[in-house]
């Protein structure tokens, strides 16, 4: 494994593994059922499974897995909790539970967007991009890796931005 996170398949499932019993205590903790918790552990390793690209870009996988077994453990907590108190019938909560399932597929469709937006930006505007915004290094030690000046890596960071807007408005990604 590397600094920046796993770059295989491989990787991932070895930290994913090591990782499973804290994530399943997590979700235990909040939902208070095994087959929910479980659930949702199966979940959060197919979307970073359907997507290597992505986790491969983040530093921190431990936390990233974490944080997305935390926040989809209480978003079915909250939507087991309507149902228990009656917050609608049947028909609202299989709508709810469709509307859901849209979510979570127009959320990897966008991460995936932003994904190869980023791996089609021009190498010099992608090295700013990366290393400030998605592995946390401050543009000065950027521009002690590359030789460039940290004024140059920030106009190139901002170009960076821009064009990944661009390539999203045009895929109809972004308004």
């Amino acid at each position: 494994m590397n600094e920046h996170g796993p770059k295989t398949i491989d990787e991932f499932r070895e930290i994913f593994e090591a990782m499973q019993p804290r994530l399943l205590g997590t979700a235990r903790r909040i939902l208070r059922d095994e087959a929910d918790a479980e659930d949702i552990i199966q979940d959060v390793a197919l979307t970073a499974l359907s997507s290597p690209h992505l986790f491969a870009e983040v530093e921190n996988l431990a936390g990233w897995l974490v944080t997305v077994v935390f926040r989809r453990s209480i978003d079915l907590w909250r939507k087991l909790a309507r149902r228990r108190a009656g917050d609608g019938d049947f028909a609202e909560q299989s709508a709810n539970d469709a509307d859901d399932a849209e979510a979570r597929r127009a959320e990897a469709e966008m991460l995936a967007a932003v994904a190869e937006a980023i791996r089609a930006l021009p190498a010099e505007l992608r090295f700013a991009f990366e290393g400030n915004a998605i592995r946390g290094k401050t543009f000065q030690q950027l521009a002690e890796d590359s030789g460039t000046p940290p004024g140059t890596l920030m106009a190139r960071k901002k170009r960076a931005l821009a064009q990944i807007r661009q390539t999203l408005r045009e895929r109809g990604v972004l308004d």
